[in-house]
């Protein structure tokens, strides 16, 4: 399963949206219940299926959903669901619960429904850098053609009614992928992570609420859904994400301004145990591949693409790497094979 999607990535890491250099990814995600089902933890198996056949079928009269794919995730194995959740098209709850769930996937990999987790629905749309407008202009096409199709539990004054109290609202959380190494070797991170309650922003790892922070790498989103429409949520994040990418190229200007040698130094080791390593395990992975990154951005590497590393920061995941290969992998084998991937992949980088 999934040898198709394997042998590359999906087409929206492969935009170069903007400032991309810094902001990996845009996801908005709505969320939705259908109305005279309760939610999903209290459902029966036998409405869940029925919610899963409903969204099914509304799916495939959605114009921009053609060709996408179900997946049940029922009966699939945990390396498989780990595979979609290393690729953001599955939550780590809907990855690592049981019963009568799915997944539909379009083809480029950029739009994503997920079915039975927290809510009976929750679509996504990924995007390339920073692009929640474009991404949000997309979902809300998707939303109105399955709304036309769905009876969505909608109440006011609440809005739409969520399993979670904070999803209440509009529903929607907008969020970003950042890479900002700049902002963590000054410590001006720390500010960030101070306020951000303030701001009304959660941060999180790679992979969302409950994920380790790995290689300088944050997701931030808009916390408030009640309150405000779907545009300014949008708006909102995208003005203050506008505002973390000037930081941060401030913080890297800084850097390369009074500690140059110490960013040299930086990315030359990491070239350096990345070129000879024997085995990474993922947090040494991500943590070197972060500083190679950014000595592309100074222009240290000369032919280094950044495709190469963003491709990486994907594949390089033990899911990912347990599917290269037929053989079982152990914990000790990942790491050697994560090694030579990662070798071999720096060097066709250079082309």
């Amino acid at each position: 399963m999934f040898e198709q999607m394997l042998s590359t990535v999906g087409h929206w890491l492969k935009e170069k949206g903007p400032d991309s250099d810094i902001v990996y990814s845009s996801r908005i995600r709505l969320a939705r219940n259908l109305r005279g089902f309760p939610f999903s933890n209290q459902c029966s198996e036998q409405q869940l299926r029925d919610i899963i056949s409903l969204v099914r079928s509304c799916s495939n009269r959605c114009s921009r959903l053609k060709g996408a794919q179900y997946y049940s995730l029922k009966d699939m194995a945990m390396i498989d669901r780990q595979f979609l959740m290393e690729r953001f098209l599955v939550s780590r709850e809907l990855a690592q619960t049981s019963g009568e769930k799915g997944v539909i996937v379009d083809a480029a990999e950029r739009i994503c429904l997920m079915i039975n987790e927290e809510d009976h629905l929750r679509m996504q749309v990924l995007r390339s850098g920073l692009m929640l407008s474009a991404a949000w202009e997309e979902l809300n096409a998707i939303d109105d053609e399955m709304d036309s199709h769905l009876d969505f539990a909608y109440e006011e004054p609440w809005g739409y009614l969520t399993a979670c109290v904070s999803n209440a609202g509009t529903a929607l959380r907008a969020s970003v992928m950042v890479h900002i190494p700049g902002l963590s070797m000054t410590k001006r991170i720390l500010g960030l992570l101070q306020n951000a309650g303030k701001m009304q922003l959660a941060i999180r790892g790679l992979h969302g609420e409950g994920s380790e922070l790995l290689g300088d790498y944050f997701q931030i989103s808009n916390q408030v859904t009640l309150g405000k429409s779907e545009d300014e949520i949008v708006e909102m994040t995208e003005n203050l994400t506008r505002q973390l990418i000037d930081q941060e190229r401030s913080a890297r200007d800084d850097l390369m301004k009074n500690q140059k040698i110490v960013i040299e130094d930086k990315v030359g080791r990491a070239l350096g145990i990345l070129s000879g390593a024997k085995m990474l395990s993922t947090r040494e992975a991500m943590e070197l591949l972060s500083s190679i990154r950014l000595g592309v951005y100074f222009g240290m590497i000369p032919g280094m693409r950044t495709e190469t590393l963003d491709s990486l920061l994907i594949g390089i995941h033990p899911a990912h790497l347990q599917k290269r290969f037929p053989e079982h992998l152990d914990p000790l084998a990942r790491d050697i094979k994560r090694a030579k991937l990662i070798k071999e992949a720096l060097k066709y980088g250079e082309g």
